[in-house]
This record gives structure tokens, C-alpha cells and sequence, in this order.
């Protein structure tokens, strides 16, 4: 190669635009986003479980879709994802980016975005059953839910419960009995505590994570207010589960 060749080479190569990495496309979050990132932030965090029976329920081919969408909202930041080691599962957790995304949509419900503590596994079980409660009421299209969380930002309760639905226009305090215990003192007061409140809710609903409801059986409290069911019940049969307390019973299609 003669110099007048090496030169024109080199002024070539010299002429050659460089190139600039692409620019991340941003990702568009869609109204299932927001209703997932709302779901989370109410009740602290949800499992995997939980997202894919609330938003995609129904195929083995919504569930490469659900599970494709979880990882490009972890990975652009939106969610994060922490292993219980208490519960051998992962579960699912609003950051500040998610946050920022309900509060300029003004869907934050007045809460802060939630941080775990050193002892959030305390009530891991529990909490996450709750969440369950609310995905099973929400299938059989009972979807107006108040997490534990907004109520206590919003009302100035001694006992606050794990949920209130409403269903026409009337509002069930939801409890959920994660351990039947033998105290019969403990579940007079909490019926009382309820009394008291009638000004706020129109029905208790016992939630019970058990078959034994003979605790309750020689208790004093309304049978037209407070109504048991069993947790495995409302989770699996959707409207044929039996609600009942000592007097009567009825399904859950009859309020739906």
C-alpha cells in the first residue's frame, strides 16, 4: 500500500461518525401498573402469588406475560424484590419510583411509600393472608377495599381492623384470625370494641384461619352484625362460601 492510499484510509476511518449508546426507551407504565403498584402499597407488599391471581389470573400464557411484566418493573425500577426468608418466598415492594408514580396520579391514599423494619417478618404470615382475603373478595367482584394502613391515617380508632369492605353502601369490618386461641376473654372485648363502633362499620366479619369456631359459641354478641367464615372457604369456593354465626348463615353470592 503506497502512502497516498494510507492516508486516505486513515482520513476515512477520521470521517466515520462515532457511535452513542441508544438512549433507554422509557417504560410506559399501563392502568394494570397502576392498580398493581396500588395493591402493593396499601397492604405493604404482596407475594408473587398474589400479583399473578389479581392481574393475571387466568392462563399459563398470562403467566409468562405476568411474570415477563414483574421483571421489566423490578428492573426499571419501579418494584423490589426481598426473600422472607421466614416464608422461604419473595415478595414484592413499592420504591420510591413506583411511589412517585400513585402519588402524581394522586393514588398514594395518603400514605407514605412503606419501609420495612428489622421486625416486618413478625406478621409476615399474617399480613400476607390478608392480602390474600382481599384478592378473594375482589374475584367475586366485592373490589372497594380499605387496607389497614389507610385506616389508621385516616380514623382515630383504638382497634383498627385488617380490612373494611364496602358492599352497598354498607361497610364490614374485616378481622382475621390468623390462630384461634382459647381466650374467650379477648374475643368478648374485641366484639364490645366493635359494638362500640357502630357508628363506623354495619357488619364484623370474623375471618378464621381454622375450623374451631366453638370458642365463640357462648359468646354475647349481635348475630345480625357479626358473621364468621373460614379463610380456606373464602379463598377457594369464591360465592358459595357459607357465612354463619349462631343464629343463621348465608353465601357470599348474596351479597355480590
Amino acid at each position: 500500500m503506497d502512502e497516498s492510499q494510507s492516508k486516505s484510509g486513515a482520513a476515512a476511518q477520521a470521517q466515520e461518525p462515532e457511535k452513542t449508546p441508544k438512549k433507554k426507551e422509557r417504560l410506559a407504565l399501563t392502568d394494570r401498573d397502576i392498580a398493581l403498584f396500588k395493591l402493593i402499597h396499601e397492604q405493604r407488599y404482596a407475594a408473587y402469588t398474589h400479583l399473578m391471581r389479581a392481574f393475571w389470573p387466568d392462563t399459563r400464557l398470562d403467566a409468562k406475560a405476568g411474570y415477563r411484566r414483574l421483571s421489566k418493573l423490578e428492573k426499571d425500577g419501579y418494584l423490589i424484590k426481598e426473600h422472607s426468608e421466614k416464608k422461604k418466598l419473595n415478595i414484592f415492594l413499592l420504591t420510591g419510583k413506583g411511589y412517585e408514580a400513585l402519588a402524581g396520579r394522586n393514588l398514594d391514599s395518603g400514605l407514605k411509600c412503606y419501609e420495612r423494619g428489622k421486625d416486618y417478618e413478625r406478621f409476615i404470615d399474617h399480613d400476607l393472608k390478608v392480602t390474600t382475603i382481599r384478592i378473594a373478595f375482589s374475584e367475586v367482584g366485592l373490589k372497594d377495599w380499605t387496607s389497614e394502613r389507610v385506616i389508621r391515617e385516616r380514623q382515630q380508632l383504638l382497634r383498627v381492623p385488617d380490612g373494611v369492605l364496602s358492599i352497598n353502601g354498607h361497610k364490614a369490618a374485616i378481622e382475621f384470625e390468623n390462630y384461634v386461641t382459647k381466650g374467650q376473654k379477648r374475643y368478648q372485648e374485641l366484639f364490645e370494641s366493635y359494638r362500640s363502633y357502630k357508628d363506623h362499620f354495619d357488619f364484623l366479619f370474623m375471618i378464621l384461619d381454622g375450623d374451631d369456631k366453638s370458642v365463640f359459641s357462648d359468646l354475647d354478641y349481635d348475630p345480625q352484625s357479626v358473621w364468621f367464615v373460614r379463610y380456606n372457604d373464602l379463598v377457594h369456593s369464591g360465592v358459595k362460601t357459607v357465612f354463619s354465626n349462631k343464629r343463621a348463615s348465608f353465601r357470599l353470592r348474596q351479597l355480590v
